[in-house]
């Protein structure tokens, strides 16, 4: 059989640009498409007030018909349906209705899996594959009993996420240490807070930039040498990449985490919380990493970092090492195999 071809079903999430997110994973695989899942809805799907979405168990049967016609015209072997906790109740019947064979990939963990619903929906994958982003998530998920899982990290553009060509004028001159907070799902912002306080009492050669998402309530506000700004855009993006020297990012979970990956990849010296997915992503050389809730620790950290220019180039240049190891082609390759192997068992299964 050569490469499956595959149909991926996810949004386009504003906070992702053109080179972040999940979704680039259909950029890299061979002849597969990519589909905004709301677009296999009819015109008056009715709508939920509370997400501003398709209220999608009024509308799953509209979903799979248009699904499985747009497979059986485009010849596709396979439906990915990417985000799956926000997405897959469309369709999480449809391979058994319609032998389409899915393959689901979730994003938070088991526990967060728990509260938005989308444990049940991995109980009902019977014969569908799921792809699991780290270990702890994996273990996390085959407790649900899915039919087949998987474990596929997750990936980053380390072409467009590369290190600044002026490395040395940009980040290593005479000037105060920049540290970069990336808000987005997971971060613990009561860390956050307490270390932004502490390092600025103990350094006047610190400043930092918080890159605010939704959740902008929560963050530091602006003040002197704490610089508050909203979502860029992805060279924008880049740029303030290229100038950190340091970036700060406490979580309470993660599975992956798209800031991590995007900084590694340019090189940034890294201080990040040691929990779940974050283990896999990083080595011993390319991250410094703190328990969970240590403000403390964090804060030395960063302090160290500040006031270490080799420790950090050192840092982000294992980083950028680590990083190459979860390129897009490195990563779409592995699916492929993966996916090829769970289309030729359904086809040896349904043949029987």
């Amino acid at each position: 059989m050569t490469s499956p071809r595959v149909l991926f079903l996810m949004p386009d999430w504003p906070e992702h640009g053109e080179h972040s997110g999940y979704g680039l994973l259909a950029r890299y695989v061979q002849r597969s498409r990519r589909l905004d899942p709301r677009a296999c809805l009819p015109d008056n799907a009715p709508t939920c007030r509370r997400c501003d979405r398709p209220w999608y168990s009024e509308s799953a049967k509209h979903a799979e018909q248009a699904v499985t016609e747009l497979c059986r015209r485009g010849g596709f072997d396979a439906v990915h349906v990417l985000d799956a906790e926000a997405n897959l109740d469309l369709l999480v019947d449809c391979q058994r209705r319609h032998g389409v064979p899915l393959v689901a990939s979730f994003h938070q963990t088991g526990e967060r899996l728990r509260y938005c619903g989308g444990a049940e929906l991995v109980g009902r994958i019977s014969d569908g594959l799921v792809l699991a982003l780290c270990d702890n998530q994996a273990i996390e998920l085959a407790r649900l009993r899915p039919g087949r899982l998987a474990r596929l990290r997750h990936g980053v553009d380390t072409h467009w996420f590369r290190p600044a060509l002026r490395y040395e004028e940009m980040r290593c001159h005479a000037r105060r240490t920049r540290v970069l907070f990336i808000d987005g799902w997971g971060r613990d912002h009561a860390v956050l807070h307490d270390v932004v306080n502490r390092t600025l009492a103990a350094s006047t050669d610190i400043e930092w930039t918080i890159l605010s998402s939704d959740g902008a309530a929560l963050l530091p506000s602006a003040r002197e040498r704490v610089r508050r700004l909203n979502r860029q855009p992805d060279s924008a993006y880049r740029a303030l990449l290229w100038e950190t020297d340091v970036l700060c990012l406490p979580l309470v979970h993660a599975t992956a985490n798209n800031a991590l990956l995007e900084a590694m990849a340019c090189g940034v010296a890294i201080v990040v919380t040691h929990v779940g997915g974050v283990r896999e992503t990083i080595d011993r050389w390319s991250a410094v990493t703190v328990p969970p809730g240590d403000a403390r620790a964090m804060t030395t950290a960063i302090l160290t970092c500040a006031q270490d220019t080799g420790l950090r180039h050192q840092l982000g240049s294992a980083a950028r090492r680590q990083a190459l190891s979860h390129s897009w082609p490195r990563v779409a390759a592995d699916y492929q195999e993966l996916v090829k192997s769970y289309v030729q068992d359904q086809s040896a299964y349904h043949c029987r």
